[in-house]
């Protein structure tokens, strides 16, 4: 059964320290802890000892899901992702394997025949071509851990290096009944300066196109109310959240997921029976 949407929030890498690898002095990878996508961290290289890296949390967190990006991934790029109790490295608490990025190409057996990618594959999440890509992870079970190892694997990668935006582990809510299949849409903001001559002719200075994500739930548990009241009070409007509305989706979660800031406060509204419903607006970091 496919996982409902999942939001993650209360951001601990911000207050993380990082060690390992190799990285720009002037782009180095506390640049990961600021909210600024912008801001990037750079490797010197691309070897696997270059581009891998420690996340040490201010102390011992439960961990519900993580995303890392935008990153300069290419279509052959691997990440391997393990917590660790101690700053040894040593007990293992989590290991995800070893995972493709979104870009990864798409298997071309996976398609139809008449498809126009079926001879040459399709890579994922590449639609955007303004932006990187961003990688999601959602455990399959909470992991409770301070040391977080983060092993990318890009030596093909023709910039010479790895440039990563952000960091983000974090708690996470997947609530046990999905949003509702007529309460919820994505949207897009055309950011694009636009001027016009006195003779009528357009100019336009191109820029990134923002996401907007809707999302409501008709019906809750009584139970999520705290889930909701935590987020909304602990992300406000300037933390930084995450939105996965299809993890299961491979293909096109990227096109959807986000790393964001909640734009219209969750409202708690109690039915008339043990239950409640509420509804979000993420839109997009840029």
């Amino acid at each position: 059964m496919a996982r409902n949407l999942v939001l993650l929030y209360e951001n601990f890498a911000d207050a993380a320290t990082f060690s390992g690898g190799a990285w720009r002095p002037s782009m180095d990878l506390s640049r990961l802890a600021t909210p600024y996508l912008g801001e990037v961290a750079r490797s010197t290289g691309v070897s696997a000892s270059q581009t891998q890296f420690v996340a040490t949390l201010s102390a011992q967190e439960v961990v519900g899901g993580l995303a890392l990006g935008p990153v300069n991934a290419t279509t052959g790029a691997t990440i391997r992702i393990r917590a660790y109790r101690e700053s040894s490295l040593t007990t293992v608490l989590y290991d995800s394997g070893t995972l493709g990025f979104p870009g990864a190409i798409e298997q071309s057996l996976s398609l139809e025949w008449e498809d126009n990618a079926f001879w040459t594959g399709v890579v994922r999440g590449a639609d955007d071509v303004m932006k990187g890509i961003t990688f999601f992870h959602i455990p399959p079970e909470l992991i409770g851990a301070r040391y977080w190892r983060f092993e990318i694997n890009d030596v093909l990668n023709p910039a010479g290096f790895i440039e990563i935006g952000r960091l983000f582990i974090g708690r996470a809510w997947s609530p046990e009944m999905n949003y509702a299949p007529d309460d919820n849409g994505l949207s897009f903001e055309f950011l694009t300066d636009e001027e016009e001559g006195r003779g009528g002719t357009k100019f336009f200075n191109p820029r990134a196109v923002r996401r907007v994500f809707s999302f409501g739930f008709p019906y809750l548990r009584d139970t999520a109310f705290r889930d909701v009241f935590r987020i909304a009070t602990r992300a406000g409007r300037h933390n930084q959240v995450v939105v996965v509305p299809s993890p299961d989706d491979l293909d096109g979660y990227q096109r959807e997921a986000m790393i964001g800031t909640i734009r219209q406060a969750p409202s708690l509204r109690r039915l008339s029976s043990p239950a409640i419903s509420t509804s979000f607006v993420v839109e997009e970091s840029l």
